[in-house]
């Protein structure tokens, strides 16, 4: 190699959108390609001299991967029903948390009840409970969390639902379901969960 050769370049990024004078969204993700000189890119893959790789940058400008505010699903005048879906996040497995926010906005009739589920497919198939969020009864907000780093190793016996308000200590892999159940013969329920990820 001559003197004066490079085996990588590196480029300083403003956080702005191409072709504008406006900043990246506080909800984004900005993806920059960077020429990487045989390093190890932010998913642990070594890459070779002078091979083009994707960073994620989030809002702060560094390299964790974020995705904020993500609509799982909603319901608008919901009524009583056994457990159903509501939606899902796909292709998150590079993420290592994930934080749910229910947000019940208006109910109806009498006694009404919503229990949302936090599920994962470990296998790649069949999902399994991972969470079951505290009983919501009136217009209310909640937040659930999901990690997959944990201070101890675990073993957990996954046997039907998890009891109202508990979180299994088993992380989540690339794909996340929620589900829901209302109860009250008359009741009715608006709500919203959205997802936030973090790398």
């Amino acid at each position: 190699m001559a003197t004066g050769d490079a085996i990588g370049e590196q480029r300083n990024f403003n956080k702005g959108v191409a072709g504008t004078n406006d900043n990246v969204a506080e909800t984004g993700t900005l993806l920059v390609f960077v020429r990487m000189g045989g390093i190890a890119d932010q998913t642990g893959t070594r890459v070779a001299n002078l091979d083009d790789a994707i960073l994620k940058l989030n809002r702060f400008g560094g390299t964790t991967p974020e995705r904020q505010a993500v609509l799982i699903g909603t319901l608008v005048g919901a009524v009583a029903t056994t457990t159903a879906n509501l939606g899902s996040a796909t292709n998150i497995g590079h993420y290592k948390q994930a934080q749910f926010l229910i947000d019940v906005t208006a109910t109806g009739g009498s006694t009404a009840t919503l229990t949302v589920y936090v599920d994962s497919r470990l296998d790649g198939t069949t999902y399994m409970n991972l969470a079951a969020a505290a009983v919501m009864t009136t217009a209310s907000r909640q937040i659930v969390q999901i990690q997959k780093e944990f201070n101890a190793n675990n073993s957990t016996i996954i046997t039907g639902e998890a009891g109202a308000g508990t979180i299994r200590n088993v992380g989540f892999a690339d794909d996340l379901q929620v589900r829901y159940t209302i109860s009250g013969a008359t009741s009715t329920i608006d709500a919203r969960v959205w997802v936030n990820l973090i790398g």
